[in-house]
């Protein structure tokens, strides 16, 4: 039903049908697709136990996302692709099965919260929303979530990151999965990678800018998992080349090559280049080891050029010596300042 107001009520008992949106062959187009981009409102109620593929796919339904019935069980592929909801997505206590990219492009939200029922959540959930986190009900048994991103429970596998989240991101060490989309246009500066990852997914770093360090040694790059069409993505191989990389890890289904510089750290192995000096057909960048250290001037802050370092005590209160040792951090300031500090740290600089 779609009242004077243009508002689109979803009625009725038991599963919604399934559509198809782009197979020429085979398409089946939902009932209101007719109001495309004119819709202002969605209500779904009571009764409805799920939602059908494509069942609202770019419909461009402008509306804070609607309240879920109790009854609804599972949200299928594609359902809320490319809309203009806002607010948050609360998925209902008894929804059992997520489809792939149910809400991709669904629109801007503050959370997602996931309840304690799901037991299938399938690939990139939240893909291309505008989002601050993602909540996961604690008793959930399959799923959980750490620092706003959402894992299996086990931690082995990051399954999307929200976003919206900037700084720099070290990702759990249990993780050995990057799942497809992972962090796809994510707004983190850089990312770090556990020594105990396994593979990386297929865009799972697609559209991202920023600085990608893998830690350990990669087994697998699945393609496209760095695509980029205009952005440059500067990814850091710190313990050796990848095991295996399928050929085109920067171009997925469309014909253009992304962006990427490759660096890998002099004198570990796997980096054999071709007779046109390129590895696995791209051209990869060597870095000795104390390049890859991040140094902090102190100018601003010390006595470098001679002053009084009463402004030191902000430097410490910003980082704590456990933090230094763990971000590799060199101080570069002359010697009676690098002795306070290390008197200030106990010796630990």
């Amino acid at each position: 039903k779609i009242d004077s107001d243009y508002i689109l009520t979803i009625r009725g008992k038991g599963r919604m049908a399934n559509y198809n949106l782009y197979d020429e062959e085979n398409e089946v187009l939902c009932p209101w697709y007719d109001y495309k981009e004119k819709l202002f409102g969605l209500v779904i109620e009571e009764g409805v136990t799920s939602i059908g593929t494509d069942a609202f796919r770019e419909m461009k339904i402008s509306c804070e996302m609607p309240d879920f019935p109790k009854s609804l069980t599972e949200i299928g592929t594609m359902a809320f692709c490319c809309n203009d909801f806002f607010g948050n997505i609360i998925l209902p206590e008894n929804l059992k099965i997520l489809g792939d990219n149910a809400f991709q492009g669904a629109g801007e939200f503050s959370y997602a919260y996931i309840p304690s029922a799901v037991i299938k959540i399938y690939d990139s959930p939240f893909r291309f929303c505008e989002m601050d986190e993602i909540i996961v009900a604690e008793d959930n048994p399959f799923y959980c979530s750490i620092d706003g991103a959402l894992f299996n429970k086990e931690t082995t596998k990051i399954i999307q990151f929200p976003i919206n989240v900037t700084g720099k991101y070290t990702l759990p060490e249990s993780v050995e999965v990057i799942g497809d989309a992972a962090f796809e246009q994510s707004s983190l500066s850089e990312i770090t990678i556990n020594e105990n990852i396994k593979s990386v997914n297929g865009v799972a770093f697609n559209s991202y800018n920023g600085k990608v360090v893998f830690n350990g040694k990669v087994e697998e790059i699945k393609s496209g998992a760095f695509r980029n069409e205009q952005e440059i993505t500067d990814v850091y191989f710190m313990s050796g080349a990848p095991q295996k990389v399928e050929r085109n890890i920067v171009e997925t289904w469309h014909s253009f090559m992304g962006n990427i510089n490759i660096y890998y750290l002099e004198g570990t192995p796997g980096w054999e280049l071709d007779s046109d000096g390129l590895w696995n057909g791209y051209e990869v960048i060597p870095h000795r080891e104390d390049e890859f250290v991040e140094y902090i001037e102190l100018d601003d802050i010390g006595d470098a050029q001679g002053r009084s370092i009463e402004h030191v005590p902000d430097f410490y209160d910003f980082w704590s010596a456990e933090e230094i040792i763990t971000k590799n951090i060199k101080i570069a300031a002359p010697g009676n300042l690098e002795n306070y500090l290390n008197w200030k740290f106990s010796g630990d600089i």
